[in-house]
């Protein structure tokens, strides 16, 4: 079945609830003397019930949207660190990949200014000090392209780290 059919079949169903809904409401009122009498204790319960209730939902999706914004970043730097332009820099100029590394330094702290919100201490801890030798290895040697290129390994290890972390922080993030 295409998904037009099931659009249409969910539209179907929407109006004949709503049509059986109806049909249930009009009974009570017509057949009902009491249906529109209530006390204002009620009235203020149902209002103080409504309230705490949205106020919790609405809570828990705040905390879920920012969620969701984090795992995005998250995913953004796992791709950006997993490229091989971040340690393969053959072809590259200076600015480059000074301007790569200063991408990923934003991000890893943006996760460090929300690290306590969400209890990611230990791993972002561990990320900021693998990109610091990564950081560190590059910056020193920025001027000397060739050596860089020649230092694939050495460049590839703190940032598979940081990946396997990265990936350790999504599982972490929702528990």
């Amino acid at each position: 079945m295409n998904r037009k059919g099931i659009s249409s079949w969910k539209k179907i169903g929407i109006v004949l609830f709503a049509g059986a809904f109806a049909v249930f409401v009009l009974y009570n009122v017509i057949n009902n003397d009491e249906f529109w009498n209530a006390s204002a204790a009620n009235i203020i319960t149902i209002l103080i019930a409504i309230i705490i209730s949205y106020f919790f939902v609405q809570r828990k999706s705040d905390v879920r949207k920012q969620k969701e914004i984090i795992l995005g970043l998250i995913s953004g730097l796992q791709l950006q660190i997993s490229s091989e332009k971040a340690y393969a820099f053959s072809g590259q100029t200076g600015e480059e990949i000074m301007m790569r590394k200063r991408d990923i330094s934003n991000k890893i702290h943006i996760l460090s200014e929300v690290q306590e919100t969400f209890s990611l201490q230990e791993e972002v801890k561990f990320i900021c000090e693998r990109f610091d030798e990564y950081d560190n290895l590059v910056s020193d040697h920025i001027t000397d392209l060739e050596y860089l290129c020649k230092s694939q390994n050495e460049l590839r290890r703190p940032l598979e780290l940081i990946n396997t972390k990265l990936v350790s922080m999504s599982i972490n993030l929702y528990k």
